[in-house]
């Protein structure tokens, strides 16, 4: 009844007045209103077949407002956000959440609930962009139900302490139940972190601009991302650790592949040396993951992590937890032989941006990883050279050039004898891995490059 009503209201505003001849024109409260109801009709379930009705009603009903159609965000790209690209939803997003919530009971609600169904298709049907300039909105319905455990986690990224939600007394429905629920909203942040126009709201020029900054954004989504990254057991929670990765992987991923942002400092990055130190450790513990893509997106997030780290945050967090670090690389090392050559390629990436943060925190702190850890790590990746895959071969190959390349950088412009030994280790390496490799090509050509390093000293 409800679909066949907005349906006929939707017909009956296009039609122009018998006496006038003109269009109605809706006050924004009626507009509201009527999209509330849209927005309820979209989150019923699949099986009572009305979303794809109230979609085609909106779609109809954008127009008539001077909007785009609601599915325009999908080929809308990373460009910009004028009013011609945004639906009807997008547009009165800040008139129909708080409608919406002021509608049902307090928070948290349940999965089933009308209200989460209508709050779930509103969030979806509406850009990134447009969730994201509006994140002082939406950021209490996220927290509410994704932050409800007082999460402590120990140095080894697991957790110490109990979740209210996910205790022992728990019944094994209620914690499906909660499971469920966290694994839908975490799959709703990802999909909204997806859209390329969410960057939109984390560039530099947000933080000055809007009523909120892009660093409050970040900080709530990396609050609603890390606890639910600890491990825990079950095969509920492994579905939800490796959402969660995928969700901070495409945060990470706003940060990355926005050039404004990797121009600026590494002072003045939007994730806080504080968040880093207990970023790393549990991205540390997801390596070991029984998931592949859970080891995978953990790599990438760390590669991402790592290259923004200044060498103070990574001397604090070598300091208050040795542990981690030195277990890192001997980690990252075991996963160049994982069962799936995403994870090893991810490692690769991941063990470069390692070696390179490693020597710029040697030259200021006392940190080192000394010779026998490089020849440990040399060698790790001259075995790889002869991998059947020519994409592993490649990706070990960049990183032993970066092992190289960092024995010639040096604040002063000058070669220490420490350098020397590490690249003559190199040498004698390479020329062992020769007489046994199938395949010696990569090894003969990281041996013309050390030749021609070793010709300058």
């Amino acid at each position: 009844a409800l679909l066949d009503t907005c349906n006929s209201f939707v017909q009956c505003a296009q039609q122009p007045s018998q006496v006038d001849n003109e269009k109605l024109e809706l006050t924004e409260d009626v507009i509201t209103n009527v999209l509330i109801s849209i927005a309820h009709l979209l989150g019923c379930p699949d099986e009572y077949g009305l979303s794809s009705h109230a979609m085609n009603i909106l779609d109809a009903f954008s127009p008539f407002q001077g909007c785009a159609k609601s599915n325009s965000k999908h080929g809308a790209g990373s460009g910009g956000t004028s009013d011609a690209m945004l639906s009807l939803m997008d547009v009165h997003f800040r008139g129909v959440l708080p409608r919406i919530v002021a509608s049902a009971p307090p928070f948290p609600w349940k999965q089933t609930d009308p209200a989460f169904l209508a709050m779930d298709a509103l969030l979806r049907t509406c850009r990134g962009s447009t969730v994201g300039n509006n994140f002082d909105m939406v950021a209490p319905f996220f927290v509410s139900h994704l932050s409800t455990a007082a999460y402590n986690t120990n140095d080894n990224g697991t957790d110490s302490a109990h979740d209210k939600c996910l205790t022992a007394t728990t019944t094994k429905d209620e914690l499906a139940e909660e499971y469920s629920l966290r694994i839908s909203l975490m799959a709703l942040l990802q999909t909204i972190l997806s859209d390329e126009s969410f960057s939109q709201t984390l560039s530099p020029r947000q933080i000055e601009t809007s009523t909120f900054s892009a660093r409050f954004t970040t900080d709530v989504l990396l609050s609603l991302v890390l606890p639910n990254l600890v491990w825990k057991v079950g095969g509920m929670a492994l579905a939800l650790r490796k959402l969660a990765a995928a969700t901070l992987f495409s945060l990470l991923s706003h940060y990355h592949n926005n050039k404004q942002v990797q121009q600026q400092e590494k002072g003045t990055t939007l994730l806080h040396p504080e968040t880093i130190t207990h970023l790393i450790p549990i991205l540390h513990s997801n390596l070991e993951d029984t998931e592949s893509t859970t080891r995978e997106l953990s790599c990438i997030c760390l590669s991402m992590v790592l290259e923004q780290v200044s060498s103070e945050t990574f001397t604090t967090i070598w300091e208050t937890n040795t542990r981690v670090i030195d277990t890192l690389y001997p980690r990252l090392l075991e996963l160049l032989d994982d069962s799936h050559n995403p994870v090893r390629m991810a490692a690769c990436k991941a063990l470069g941006e390692f070696l390179t943060l490693a020597h710029v925190t040697a030259s200021t702190s006392s940190f080192n990883l000394g010779l026998a850890s490089m020849e440990n790590i040399a060698s790790s990746l001259l075995i790889q050279l002869d991998d059947p895959e020519h994409e592993i071969k490649e990706h070990a190959f960049q990183v032993l050039l970066v092992l190289l390349e960092l024995q010639y950088q040096d604040n002063n412009g000058k070669f220490h004898e420490t350098n020397k030994g590490v690249v003559e280790m190199m040498e004698r390496q390479i020329i062992d891995s020769l007489k046994s490799h199938r395949d010696g090509s990569f090894c003969r050509l990281l041996l013309e490059k050390v030749h021609s390093k070793l010709h300058f000293i």
